[in-house]
């Protein structure tokens, strides 16, 4: 090969690096402009979670993207895309005057946007692995970590081109063009794959139903219409697992880690099922907003205890909002609260069960006391035993559940001054009714009293002392007493307002159910002229009148376990053969 071959060659390569080089530039103008967008739109969809209760991650502390990293992530690559871009037109700048040093501002700038992505970039591969196979997802945290590496390609790209940025001109300008237009292309590509990651519906399977009307609870016990067979509801010791509630236009049945809603017929509706990601599952379900909203909680086996939920309507199964975060742990309770509450030492924050926007936050009342809460359907309830000036108090405090103000601080019961003996009053209690709370004080100078608080008129009315009371679950407000005679129960029941309507003689064994996950701990129903309770002893659903008491009809029904009324249907909860629920629906 002659020299002239050589350096025409020669000519040839750097001319093709130059074009390679220019169309780099282009590249990496579009991959920061593009990095830029990514990171805005990611940061609003981790405004958004946290508008329905705070993603982990989202409102979670790392070391070097401090409360919020996805907002870190966006703060950053903003930076560092201003910063090459504006040092490029710097370079370009001071190439086309000629003036020396036209290539620092880009190098100095890009070392600088690598130093940073690099420092920053220690926590973000194990933080995303764990959100992202531990919660359900959502775009934003992906969209943000896409924008951190199209951004750190872009400062490579930079980088890499540095020398020939200062050299650019408009005859560059269709190289240019065709950068970008591959940047286009691989950004768009990152966008799609992060969007994808962030689609929660892969991890779902589910079956919405088309709304219906909700129809009314039946005003007695009926006849026996349908049977629904749930299997493996028990385990080897017998226990529960499983949980059922009215909701929506029957009632929802939540087994191992679906959630599932049937009719007033018995016939399924909808579910809904965790397939991920990681080991995330239907933990438990409660319901809201007069039986309008099912919440599942969502377990993915974090090591730091969170939870995340996910809110459907519960007549479509249709998801309304999805969150996470301790507040929304806490609140589910233990039992069947009737509002999602978050209570600590200091404050009390309820959250709108249909949006999962926090409605309020208000002071803890007596918050330096040990406290019970027994919310009703009308009022959030808490029952405090204080020590205060040198004596113990015993207060019900009554808030409005849509303001969260105390509409009733009430002094129940104040022990003498402070003596040797240190005997003072406590109290504690339960929801009785939607309006209603029963109040147990113990008083070591006093007998203990058994009393019926009417938490909306606010007024008190006192219980025979002998007679436990249960959770009245309706459908209308009257209330049970049982007091053990012999081998067999007496029976009393209340009105709404704590006045007696009548008492049986004798003759029922109504026991214990070992039924847990209904959020009720009976076996009767009340029905305003009628009520119903299960003779355990006799296997019959005893229907008496709610005037006389005296026994009306009785019916059959074997292993009873609990009743549960809800729209269109009474159910009457059996254990079956192998482990079996079965779940007859009367009307």
């Amino acid at each position: 090969m002659t020299g002239v071959d050589r350096g025409e060659l020669g000519w040839l390569m750097r001319a093709a690096l130059e074009t390679v080089m220019t169309a780099f530039a282009g590249l990496a103008v579009t991959l920061l402009l593009w990095a830029s967008g990514l990171a805005l739109w990611s940061r609003q969809q981790a405004e958004q979670a946290r508008h329905v209760g705070g993603w982990p991650g989202y409102i979670e502390r790392l070391p070097r993207l401090g409360d919020s990293p996805v907002d870190a992530l966006a703060v950053v690559v903003w930076i560092a895309a201003v910063t090459l871009l504006a040092a490029a037109v710097v370079s370009v700048w001071l190439g086309r005057t000629r003036r020396s040093g036209a290539v620092r501002p880009v190098v100095v700038a890009g070392v600088l946007a690598l130093a940073v992505y690099g420092i920053y970039s220690v926590d973000i591969p194990s933080f995303y692995a764990r959100v992202t196979s531990t919660y359900p997802v959502t775009p934003a945290l992906p969209a943000g970590v896409a924008a951190w590496l199209l951004g750190a390609a872009a400062a490579v790209a930079v980088l890499l081109v540095a020398v020939r940025i200062p050299l650019l001109s408009r005859r560059d300008m269709r190289v240019i063009a065709i950068g970008a237009v591959l940047g286009v292309v691989l950004a768009s590509a990152t966008t799609v794959a992060a969007v994808r990651a962030g689609d929660d519906a892969r991890y779902v399977d589910a079956t919405p139903a088309a709304g219906v009307d909700v129809p009314p609870v039946p005003t007695a016990l009926g006849q026996k219409r349908f049977t629904v067979t749930i299997p493996d509801a028990y385990d080897d010791r017998g226990d529960p697992q499983f949980r059922a509630a009215a909701a929506g236009a029957g009632f929802v049945v939540r087994k191992a880690d679906t959630v599932t809603a049937y009719g007033a017929d018995g016939a399924e509706r909808w579910h809904y099922r965790r397939t991920g990601p990681g080991a995330s599952r239907v933990e438990t379900v409660r319901v809201f907003d007069d039986g309008a909203t099912v919440v599942a909680w969502i377990d993915g086996g974090d090591k730091r205890g969170e939870t995340s939920v996910v809110a459907l309507d519960a007549v479509t199964g249709d998801e309304l909002w999805s969150g996470s975060g301790r507040q929304l742990y806490t609140a589910k309770g233990s039992d069947s609260p009737p509002y999602l509450v978050y209570r600590d030492d200091r404050t009390w924050t309820r959250t709108d069960s249909r949006t999962g926007k926090p409605m309020w936050t208000v002071s803890a009342p007596h918050a330096e006391c040990p406290t019970e809460y027994m919310d009703t359907a009308e009022r959030l309830v808490s029952l405090s035993t204080c020590f205060e000036n040198q004596q113990d108090a015993v207060w019900l405090t009554v808030l409005d559940p849509q303001t969260g103000s105390t509409v009733w601080d009430h002094l129940l019961r104040e022990g003498p001054p402070e003596d040797a003996s240190n005997a003072y009053p406590s109290g504690s209690g339960s929801a009785l009714s939607g309006s209603g709370v029963l109040v147990r004080v113990s008083d070591p100078q006093a007998q203990e009293t058994n009393q019926y608080v009417d938490v909306v008129d606010r007024t008190i009315t006192d219980l025979p002392r002998e007679l436990t009371f249960r959770e009245a679950p309706g459908p209308n407000g009257d209330i049970l007493g049982t007091q053990l005679v012999g081998r067999d129960e007496r029976l009393t029941l209340f009105d709404g307002r704590g006045s007696e309507r009548c008492s049986t003689v004798g003759g029922f064994s109504s026991g214990y159910p070992l039924l847990t996950g209904t959020g009720f701990d009976t076996v009767h129903l009340t029905f305003g002229d009628t009520f119903v309770v299960y003779d355990q002893e006799r296997a019959n659903l005893v229907t008496l009148d709610s005037t006389t008491c005296a026994e009306v009809t009785r019916t059959p029904a074997p292993d009873v376990e609990g009743l549960l009324p809800v729209s269109g249907a009474n159910l009457v909860f059996r254990r079956g053969e192998n482990r079996t629920l079965v779940i007859d629906g009367y009307r």
